[in-house]
């Protein structure tokens, strides 16, 4: 029985980048992070050839979010003005107190 979801997996274009708005602004504990990948286990795990990839799970306020950044196979460019309702992710929300506080950081 499924009791709660664990993460949700996003993949970005430059992953140290992610990693300074997720970890360094947001404030979110980097558990683990793994460069440059290759074997025929992730292969058959995402359904991809040559796989080279970078990965990292962050978390914090009881939950996580693993962040891939593929270098091989290139990926197809996230278009700039995609509309909402466009299949895919729309947005991530946090729930924030203090907010202005929290942007003065």
């Amino acid at each position: 029985m499924i009791q709660q979801i664990h993460h949700p997996a996003l993949s970005v274009k430059d992953l140290d980048r992610s990693l300074r708005f997720y970890r360094d602004l947001l404030g979110m504990r980097l558990d683990w992070r793994i460069d440059h990948r290759k074997s025929m286990e992730l292969e058959k795990i995402v359904g991809l050839n040559d796989v080279d990839v970078s990965y990292a799970m962050l978390s914090g306020w009881g939950a996580q979010i693993e962040l891939f950044q593929y270098h091989s196979p290139a990926g197809r460019p996230y278009p700039e003005n995609k509309p909402v309702c466009d299949p895919g992710i729309t947005h991530m929300a946090f729930e924030v107190k203090g907010i202005d506080a929290f942007c003065q950081q």
